[in-house]
């Protein structure tokens, strides 16, 4: 059962550990941790990746080129106190021997609303984990990479995005594997729509008064992706333009 001692306020680096897929309400589960651990930007999630310019660090981590506890410290530093989403949540076992005090957050859904979700989203066709016009950058070939890297621990060999059985099967695979490998009394399961109460109890906070946080941001996804491959294609017919116009002027110069 859960404990429901509370954060240990001295305690250095991460307090909380994510170890739900994205697209379990993650977005709302870190502006509610944000909220309860008194410290706005504290909560660690897919946007500070972008943000922190951090794809390659994760990338070496996955690969075994760096130490876990080594790079979490690099890239957490005192600035975050917790995690949740993808490609924390991946990590969730190192990240628990790096913080043995922290807790462990395991964020669910229905699983189908899952899938529907993510493929709709950050694993859609736009996405700058899929979309080939991401890949005319570097930061855009090191962030695809890294989201090679994550699918390979959270799903299942041989399940790709397209398979939605294989998809929900790795879903639950996950969630059980989380149960059984993180100590009962540091685990709490949880959905947004349990609110405030669960998840203050298990920290030992004291619970807000305000309505819980309730993100629904697949259309801000969807439309920062087009902003974002607009930008690239924009990017690259200029860049192919300006090659076309200096061989123009090279040829007719020279040849």
């Amino acid at each position: 059962m859960a404990s429901s001692a509370p954060l240990l306020k001295g305690e250095d680096g991460l307090v909380v550990i994510g170890a739900g897929f994205g697209r379990t309400a993650t977005s709302s589960l870190k502006i509610a941790l944000e909220k309860v651990l008194d410290k706005e930007g504290c909560c660690y999630h897919m946007s500070e990746v972008f943000k922190n310019n951090h794809a390659g660090q994760w990338n070496d981590v996955f690969e075994g080129k760096k130490p876990a506890a080594s790079a979490f410290k690099d890239m957490f530093g005192s600035t975050y106190r917790a995690t949740v989403d993808f490609p924390a949540s991946c990590m969730y076992k190192e990240l628990m021997e790096a913080y043995p005090n922290a807790k462990v957050v395991l964020s669910v859904r229905p699983a189908e609303s899952w899938y529907t979700s993510v493929r709709d989203t950050i694993w859609g066709d736009g996405s700058p984990e899929f979309h080939w016009i991401f890949r005319t950058s570097y930061a855009g070939r090191v962030f695809q990479k890294l989201g090679y890297n994550y699918r390979s621990r959270a799903l299942l060999d041989g399940v790709d995005r397209d398979d939605k059985e294989g998809c929900i099967k790795s879903f639950n695979a996950w969630v059980e594997k989380v149960k059984n490998t993180v100590p009962p009394e540091k685990l709490l399961v949880f959905e947004a729509k349990d609110g405030w109460t669960p998840l203050c109890r298990f920290l030992g906070v004291p619970e807000p008064s305000e309505p819980f946080p309730n993100v629904n941001d697949t259309e801000e996804i969807k439309k920062n992706f087009a902003a974002l491959r607009t930008f690239l294609m924009v990017r690259l017919v200029g860049s192919i333009a300006l090659l076309g116009g200096a061989g123009y002027w090279v040829s007719s110069r020279f040849l």
